[in-house]
Parts: structure tokens; sequence; C-alpha cells
């Protein structure tokens, strides 16, 4: 099981629903982020939660910030 698969798993076995599930290549390219920020506002989720690496963190961050738009929560593991 991954940890994401795990995150679902634990997620709906405490009630919690989950809208949607993102994945993209190991990138820094911003156009990656900024199309996975507009996929994700799109849902209008609570909270988005992601396991990421730093350099894949804070360019999906600075998508975050040009893109205007932030989640009710925001929860990023490095």
């Amino acid at each position: 099981v991954s940890v994401a698969g795990g995150a679902v798993t634990a997620a709906q076995a405490n009630g919690i629903p989950v809208v949607g599930q993102l994945a993209h290549p190991r990138t820094t390219d911003p156009a990656v982020y900024d199309e996975g920020v507009r996929q994700l506002r799109a849902l209008d989720p609570d909270i988005v939660a992601g396991g990421t690496y730093f350099d894949t963190c804070v360019p999906f961050v600075r998508a975050l910030r040009r893109n205007n738009w932030v989640p009710k929560a925001l929860v990023l593991s490095l």
C-alpha cells in the first residue's frame, strides 16, 4: 500500500469523503503545477493533502499563490 493509498483508506474509514486524487510527474515545470491547482480547485475540496518532495512542494505552493487559491486546509509532507 502506498502512502497516498493509505491516506485515502484512513480518510474514508473515518468518514472523510475523498473527492479526488491527483498525481503528476516529478518536475519543477510551473505549467504542471498550475494545471494541477486548477484541477484541484475545480473539485472544491476542504482539505488538500499531499505526499511531496521538497523540490516538488515549493513549486506546488507557488502555483497555489499564482492561481490565487488556498484550500481551507493544506497538509503536505516533505
